[in-house]
């Protein structure tokens, strides 16, 4: 049977990256000239999307979500490596310069918004937590 293992006190100080990667969800994340802005909650139904058009940006979404159980689990070097993986997939959006769904072209985007930003922070914490545990020294037994 699957027992999963996670320290209680790992899953505290998580808290912060997923309120973070929560709020990311309701702000702007892309800023348009001639449309309404895209919230990030919208970005993470559709951006998966993104694959087929070379946008790898919201696969960090999936590194995001095993860098938690990772850390929540006590792997601290395992999730440091998907954490650093998902924030530098998250910063391939900054080459993104169009949004599709929807439209027959691509709509122009102005500027990536404060989800985005957000978004990409909560990555890089869970990394940063991960790979501060990673350097704290073991009790041996």
């Amino acid at each position: 049977m699957f027992k999963l293992n996670f320290n209680l006190n790992n899953c505290k100080q998580l808290a912060i990256p997923l309120l973070l990667f929560i709020s990311s969800l309701f702000m702007n994340a892309f800023i348009f000239e001639t449309y309404e802005s895209v919230l990030g909650y919208e970005v993470l139904t559709f951006g998966w999307v993104g694959f087929f058009m070379g946008d790898w940006a919201w696969y960090a979404n999936v590194c995001f979500v095993v860098a938690c159980y990772l850390f929540a689990s006590q792997q601290y070097l395992k999730s440091t490596v998907a954490a650093v993986v998902g924030f530098g997939l998250s910063l391939t959006a900054l080459t993104t310069t169009q949004w599709f769904l929807g439209f027959d072209s691509g709509i122009n985007i102005k500027a990536l918004g404060a989800g985005f930003y957000a978004w990409a922070l909560s990555i890089l914490l869970v990394g940063l937590l991960a790979y501060w545990h990673d350097q704290q020294p073991r009790d041996e037994d």
